[in-house]
């Protein structure tokens, strides 16, 4: 419709109530952000909320993903709590493909919400909410997972000076399955048992806690892991942490010191870290 004819059918469908739902539909988002400013025309934005929530409840899978990734942009609050009604009558894999969602506007109050789904009986599902933890800094997973590799990691003097040794854990512990971490690693994983269940926890950790724990520089610390025997379990770790926090020191750190033996990455991805006269130079 012409925008000069919104008013006018407006009115009409408040005078006409059985023709209100065929207006909804002709005066699409423009209607429904006009309709705010007249009280007479909030039946747009009732009957559009209803049709939101029918889709949310009764739509497809499609529907349902576009639906809550709108809502997640504009009200995550709303969004966790539709989820949290419909996420159970859900099959495994739509609903890791909804909780996939909420990395859209993810914040503190989404902890509790996302703790919970780590008890899914899905993997996929389980494996979703802890990469969601991983984004939340603060929460207590990501400190249970702080304190996991504080217990691998301790100073020894060598001549003069002292240096960090890294001894990631020999053992699986039965905690560690509340977390999501996996024991048995799937059969394309190169890295040994007790560097997966390393590299899982590791992952999960922010670069800055490295930084702060060990008083090493990222330069300092990718040499001091080049020199590890756990390289390997190191690099990936801190390289998935770092596409998670794109942090722009770390990013510099791993490109002057490529390449890594047994190691490679997409480098293009660290370069649009940095700042556009850094890239460029790059």
């Amino acid at each position: 419709l012409p925008s000069k004819l919104l008013p006018r059918i407006l009115d009409y469908g408040y005078q006409n109530s059985d023709l209100r739902d065929n207006i909804v539909k002709i005066v699409g988002n423009r209607g429904a952000w006009l309709a705010q400013f007249n009280k007479t025309w909030q039946y747009v934005i009732n009957r559009q909320q209803d049709s939101d929530k029918n889709i949310w409840e009764n739509g497809n899978q499609e529907q349902r993903l576009v639906f809550i990734s709108n809502l997640r942009s504009k009200d995550p609050h709303e969004a966790r709590k539709l989820t949290n009604e419909i996420l159970k009558d859900l099959d495994a894999r739509e609903r890791a493909k909804i909780l996939d969602k909420f990395f859209i506007g993810i914040c503190p109050e989404d902890e509790s919400f996302i703790v919970a789904q780590l008890n899914d009986r899905s993997k996929e599902v389980r494996a979703t909410a802890a990469n969601l933890l991983t984004h939340l800094p603060n929460s207590a997973f990501v400190s249970r997972q702080q304190e996991r590799i504080q217990l691998c990691l301790k100073q020894e003097r060598k001549l003069i000076r002292k240096h960090w040794v890294l001894e990631p854990p020999e053992t699986y512990a039965p905690d560690w399955a509340t977390d999501a971490i996996e024991e048995k690693k799937s059969q394309h994983e190169t890295l040994g048992p007790r560097a997966w269940w390393f590299y899982q926890i590791a992952s999960a950790v922010p670069l800055s806690w490295w930084e702060n724990h060990t008083k090493l520089s990222p330069t300092e610390l990718i040499n001091w892991a080049i020199a590890s025997d756990w390289m390997l379990a190191l690099l990936r770790a801190w390289h998935q942490t770092l596409l998670r926090e794109k942090n722009i020191n770390w990013a510099e750190a791993f490109l002057k010191k490529m390449p890594f033996k047994d190691f490679s990455f997409d480098e293009i991805s660290l370069i649009s870290i940095l700042p556009q006269k850094q890239s460029e130079e790059q």
